[in-house]
């Protein structure tokens, strides 16, 4: 009986995903949120939003991913995730990411990305955007515009890619 190549290629990305999705579900804490190796216990926020990013994708692709641990990874992160907690800058680029995230999966919080956007925009990287400030401004621009606000719509249509480094 002979294989269908295109089929079996199919079965087997399928069953790489799924793979991809169980090992993402075996580094899930208790509390909802991400360690980073299989088995840990303590959940990070970067790690956590990576890995809550790649399941949203997995899901909007059409594979099946468990609800209720999604939901789980989503109001960890939302408790978790606030560049208010943070004591140095480099919290709102993590924050950024986690609120993009949570756009992502329909939990925007506006008054927090606007928060942290309004902190970058004072703070002493007020300057012109250049590497993460740039990164971490459009982050929070699109997790804006994903939660339903469009007042930064003009700069995502056209964003100033200069500003991004190569530097990561």
């Amino acid at each position: 009986r002979a294989v269908d190549p295109e089929s079996a290629a199919k079965h087997d990305l399928e069953a790489m995903v799924q793979s991809g999705i169980d090992r993402l579900f075996s580094m899930q804490t208790g509390h909802g949120g991400f360690a980073y190796w299989p088995g840990g216990n303590q959940p990070v926020v970067w790690g956590t939003a990576y890995a809550t990013h790649v399941l949203l994708d997995a899901k909007k692709a059409g594979y099946p991913v468990d609800a209720y641990r999604l939901d789980q990874a989503l109001d960890w992160l939302a408790q978790n995730s606030d560049a208010q907690k943070g004591r140095h800058y480099w919290h709102w680029g993590q924050a950024a990411y986690a609120s993009y995230v949570l756009a992502l999966g329909g939990r925007g919080n506006k008054a927090a990305m606007k928060r942290t956007l309004t902190a970058l925009e004072i703070s002493r990287f007020a300057r012109r955007p250049h590497g993460w400030d740039a990164e971490t401004r459009y982050l929070l621009q699109a997790g804006l515009y994903l939660a339903g606000d469009r007042s930064y719509e003009k700069q995502l249509r056209n964003p100033e890619i200069e500003a991004i480094s190569q530097e990561r």
